[in-house]
């Protein structure tokens, strides 16, 4: 699902008469409905029965729809004789028991609340609950108290019920009944204070069945020093879990961890975990732990920043088994950077890591320890970390390694690039179709030689090949597409090309799963020409080009304006990102139909230096990023170039084109928010006359 964002152009005038229910109903009009589009899942991750794409305009026919309506700011708001509340009375206090078909827009606030509270949430397949803020602009607090009750435990009960569009303020917990079907929390934040303490453990406590948690903000929540709070916990006995789309860092334990000695509790190990399109960082020990669980999709999460030591945890993007033993796990399609560790594994059976590409790691991308049967490392891309793999402590994994590449490991700790120091591990392991790289120098191996070696040196494919160190890897320089810029895509005449064997995994997700995972870290379709590519990327000859020659120009000290060459024929769009920490991390700003060469970015702070880089995207994939372009804004007061005369966010196209008809445009909104209101206002007169 790709979101496009729209400019809001300055016309309050149309709205003085109407109040700020107008002003609020236009804003939830003009914001573009993420939910409106089908809900594409990561790769392997079935899409949710229910809980992404319902909307209340989707079932009740208008996003102005609403059965209750709570506004505690207002002067004239009550619970007395008061039961569902209107904008003319709202309800004091947002209801705790709802019936199907309730859907309670909350307004105003903040809310604060006893140390405990439920919702009991009682909805239908085709009438299901909602408890939601404004879907745009500041979303509406609720704050768990300070003094005598410093928390707020807030449980969900009930079934088919979303809660969106909220912020959980300050030592808010929330936890999903075991009896929950269909719950789902989305749009919405769960944080404390930056730098304070005091939070409960976990934040989020994911139970029951079809359970989706989806679009949210969860971080800065921490309980004290050396003690664990968790961000999401896939709670004993959940079944069916989504952890979709959200962004979860800075918390005081694990983002996301499936639960702790919940193997002998009454409600049992967490079964169908699914974890995908996250962004991990920060966190204080790792990004996804799992302990107890099983049938654990992780696909396409952007982990990292775990570089902070950890009194209670070996700090790592994901661990896979410490005091606990998952079963089913794949790891499908992710990007770690910048961690101590990438992924390390314990007592795990049945564990598949494919496709991932892992970067910039301080020790090993891969630490395998005790006991892990069929442990499978297939397909994954890794680059500037210590080791690629190693083994130590106790273990007996039968372990295959295939069509992966690796590069420039730094073989400091163990004074190895892959480092497997039992023998018996060894004899049992398979490793082929591998592409080893260290800039020409020799690949150090430690082949089952204990902690301390001996270890084998290779310096070509050729030695590689008559030292019975599996059958048919390579040493080769892979030739990236740009690795400097993090870009692992595949150049043409890269030896990764068609020089990947067929791996069986693929097929035993899908006999599994009953879902296809043959694509690439890009979503590109595997294979693409006459064989499977070694590492995380296919290539394709049809690959889209990327843009090039991309400029910044400073307009004012709230502008800057873009311009780049569109060097693809084929694209359905481009894609501009941005960053602000000197163009270390870059997020998504907007997409801009085919053929565009320029963008207008506004709204933006004085004095500030961002950076920009952009993409094309179609039906086959992403292209290769543009080059980085970067400018700073003027300092505050002055005066804008007069040569550009648009006040927000567009975007031309090389063929030419006008916005003529933007005014007008927003005009035609603006009428058709007005008629919606009155709609809305008598269809609320005709179903509440009582109150």
């Amino acid at each position: 699902m790709r979101i496009t964002t729209v400019p809001i152009p300055n016309i309050p005038f149309l709205f003085m008469s109407k109040g700020k229910l107008a002003i609020g109903l236009l804003l939830i009009l003009l914001t573009l409905n993420a939910y409106s589009e089908p809900y594409s899942p990561p790769t392997g991750i079935p899409a949710p029965e229910f809980g992404i794409n319902e909307t209340v305009e989707s079932i009740y026919g208008s996003d102005a729809y609403y059965t209750h309506y709570v506004d505690a700011s207002d002067v004239n708001a009550t619970d007395t004789n008061n039961s569902n509340g209107s904008p003319a009375k709202p309800r004091l206090t947002i209801p705790t028991t709802l019936a199907a078909g309730s859907v309670v827009e909350v307004r105003g606030g903040p809310y604060s609340s006893p140390t405990t509270l439920t919702w009991q949430m009682n909805g239908t397949p085709t009438a299901p609950v909602f408890i939601r803020g404004v879907p745009s602009g500041n979303r509406v607090q609720i704050l768990g108290l300070s003094g005598s009750s410093p928390r707020l435990q807030l449980d969900f009960e009930g079934r088919y019920f979303i809660v969106e569009n909220i912020d959980f303020y300050n030592k808010v917990t929330i936890s999903f009944d075991p009896s929950v079907e269909y719950g789902t929390l989305r749009n919405s934040e769960v944080h404390n204070p930056e730098n304070s303490t005091g939070a409960l453990n976990p934040t989020v406590n994911a139970q029951g069945t079809h359970i989706v948690i989806y679009n949210n903000e969860i971080h800065d929540n921490v309980r004290a020093a050396n003690k664990d709070n968790h961000g999401v916990q896939g709670g004993a006995g959940g079944n069916r879990i989504w952890v979709l789309n959200n962004t979860i860092y800075n918390n005081g334990g694990n983002g996301f961890q499936a639960c702790n000695r919940c193997n002998t509790a009454p409600l049992g190990i967490p079964r169908f975990i699914y974890i995908g399109g996250n962004e991990f960082y920060g966190d204080k020990e790792v990004a996804i732990a799992l302990k107890y669980a099983e049938d654990v999709i992780i696909s396409e999460n952007r982990i990292h920043d775990y570089m902070l030591a950890s009194s209670t945890a070996m700090v790592s993007g994901i661990i896979i088994g410490a005091d606990g033993y998952p079963e089913r796990v794949w790891v499908l399609n992710n990007e770690i950077y910048r961690s101590i560790r990438g992924i390390r594994i314990e007592e795990a059976v049945d564990l598949w890591m494919i496709g991932n590409v892992i970067y910039d790691i301080e020790q090993m991308a891969f630490n395998i320890e005790k006991t892990n049967p069929n442990t499978n490392i297939i397909g994954n891309t890794i680059s500037n970390a210590d080791v690629f793999i190693n083994q130590d402590r106790w273990t007996t994994p039968i372990l295959t390694v295939s069509n992966n590449i690796v590069v420039n490991m730094a073989g400091v700790l163990n004074g190895s690039h892959m480092n497997i120091e039992s023998s018996q591990v060894y004899s049992n392991a398979a490793f082929s179709n591998n592409l080893f790289w260290q800039n020409g120098s020799d690949i150090l191996l430690n082949l089952g030689g204990g902690s301390s070696g001996p270890y084998s040196a290779f310096s070509s494919t050729e030695e590689f090949n008559t030292a019975s160190f599996g059958n048919n890897n390579i040493i080769a320089d892979p030739l990236f597409v740009n690795a400097t810029n993090k870009n692992f895509q595949l150049q043409s005449g890269s030896p990764a090309i068609d020089n990947g064997l067929v791996s069986t995994a693929y097929q035993t997700f899908q006999s599994t799963y009953g879902i296809d995972i043959r694509q690439d870290a890009k979503k590109l379709s595997r294979p693409q020409e006459n064989g499977w590519e070694i590492g995380a990327y296919e290539y394709s000859a049809s690959l889209l080009p990327a843009p090039g020659n991309l400029t910044a120009t400073a307009i004012s000290s709230t502008q800057i304006n873009l311009s780049w060459s569109d060097n693809a024929s084929n694209e359905d769009g481009q894609t501009i990102q941005y960053s602000t920490d000197g163009g270390s991390n870059f997020s998504d700003l907007t997409s801009v139909s085919a053929n565009t060469t320029s963008y207008q970015n506004t709204g933006l702070n004085a004095s500030t230096t961002y950076h920009y880089r952009l993409f094309s995207y179609n039906g086959s994939g992403n292209s290769a990023y543009s080059n980085s372009a970067s400018a700073t804004t003027q300092a505050q007061g002055s005066t804008q170039n007069t040569s550009n005369n648009s006040s927000s966010n567009t975007a031309s196209a090389a063929s030419g084109g006008g916005g003529g008809g933007f005014l007008s445009g927003w005009l035609l909104i603006a009428m058709l928010s007005i008629s919606v209101l009155r709609q809305g206002e008598k269809h609320f007169q005709r179903h509440h006359s009582n109150t």
